[in-house]
């Protein structure tokens, strides 16, 4: 699977609004979030994608899980990266590894 398609995976969770054709809805949360500039070259779906996997890491283990390119170790990496989840601030969470895969 190409990361093209694999980053299509991403569209189970959100919605491109109606209105603002810059923006995505969450179907989780349904809060509206920026993905990109004005112009549709400029979209990107990185702030949706971090939105699950700070989120909601369920659904982001879901969305790695479809997305994997076969024999890539992406989600053996992914899987390792949000593992554990130690609380740094009120806002922010740090993601540890315990273990070195690389």
């Amino acid at each position: 699977m190409s990361s093209a398609k694999a980053r299509r995976k991403i569209w189970k969770y959100f919605i491109v609004d109606v209105v603002a054709k810059n923006k995505a809805n969450c179907i989780i949360c349904h809060q509206t979030l920026q993905r990109g500039g004005k112009d549709s070259r400029t979209y990107r779906t990185s702030a949706l994608i971090n939105r699950l996997r700070f989120r909601y890491l369920s659904e982001f283990t879901e969305y790695l899980k479809a997305s994997e390119i076969p024999g890539s170790g992406q989600m053996q990496r992914m899987e390792c990266e949000t593992a554990q989840y130690v609380p740094a601030a009120k806002k922010r969470k740090q993601v540890v590894c315990s273990e070195n895969i690389y």
